[in-house]
């Protein structure tokens, strides 16, 4: 081998600057949307738990029209849902008859009693459905 003859192969590598630049893009991108993952995550959960006393204060609302449907008499509930396996939540449903019985203003709200006081406060997530149930079999 001639030793004056310089080797004209090259060698593939990183440079620091690409280094830098993976670095700079981890630090844009990557770590602001790895900090808002729990945001999201505490959304989401909120969401669930809307949904699910919507289903529940939908529920009590059909079968109090149900029941009016049967009887035309007022009715006041109120639940604790612990045993359907949702601690601390609560519901009351409440249907008033008006007009001389023409009608029942009936309204059903489900919450998450957080500081477990049994009243529904501003702070606590909570649905309500409110509707009239007219008397059919009403007469003068």
């Amino acid at each position: 081998m001639n030793p004056q003859r310089r080797s004209t192969t090259t060698q593939a590598g990183v440079s620091y600057i690409e280094v830098l630049l993976a670095i700079l893009i981890m630090a844009i991108f990557v770590i602001p949307a790895a900090r808002a993952v729990p945001l999201v995550m505490a959304g989401q959960r909120e969401l669930e738990t809307q949904y699910q006393l919507s289903l529940i204060a939908g529920e009590n609302l059909e079968s109090a029209l149900q029941s009016l449907d049967k009887s035309f008499v007022s009715i006041k509930e109120s639940s604790d849902l612990a045993a359907s396996g949702h601690e601390g939540w609560r519901s009351d449903l409440v249907a008033t008859v008006q007009g001389s019985g023409r009608y029942a203003v009936v309204y059903s709200v489900a919450w998450v009693d957080e500081n477990g006081d049994g009243l529904r406060g501003i702070d606590e997530a909570q649905v309500r459905f409110d509707t009239i149930a007219a008397n059919l079999n009403w007469s003068p």
